[in-house]
């Protein structure tokens, strides 16, 4: 998803397909397709009752998701952030390119990830 909208946004600033496609790391064949496949929106707001679709609160759950994202350790925020392209201009990392970057194995960075939203979830579960 992160990646579309970096697309979104390029495709918006009229840049090329191909430079496309080198600044989010696919073929532009890969983009293509990936503009082509059907778009989800599955952001739910703070009351986990309805579709948020104003900018104002696409503001707060982004403010929100920061806030949660404080409460891991350094390594956990920096995988999930890596892994969900936050605060990486939207894009995306994928395992092998974490386990590259950091010297762990792809499960390591796998086991780092699942620890790290396990504790998200704590912390977002209702009192």
């Amino acid at each position: 998803m992160a990646k579309r909208a970096k697309i979104e946004q390029l495709r918006g600033q009229q840049v090329s397909l191909d430079d496309i496609a080198h600044l989010v790391g696919m073929t532009p064949d890969e983009v293509t397709d990936l503009e082509q496949t059907a778009k989800v929106t599955t952001l739910v707001d703070e009351t986990h009752d309805r579709i948020v679709d104003d900018a104002s609160e696409h503001a707060l759950a982004a403010h929100l998701a920061a806030q949660l994202l404080d409460t891991l350790d350094a390594l956990g925020k920096f995988v999930l952030s890596a892994r969900f392209g936050v605060g990486y201009n939207g894009l995306v990392h994928s395992y092998e390119e974490l386990s590259s970057l950091m010297g762990l194995s792809v499960s390591e960075v796998a086991v780092i990830e699942a620890n790290a939203l396990r504790h998200l979830r704590q912390e977002a579960a209702p009192v």
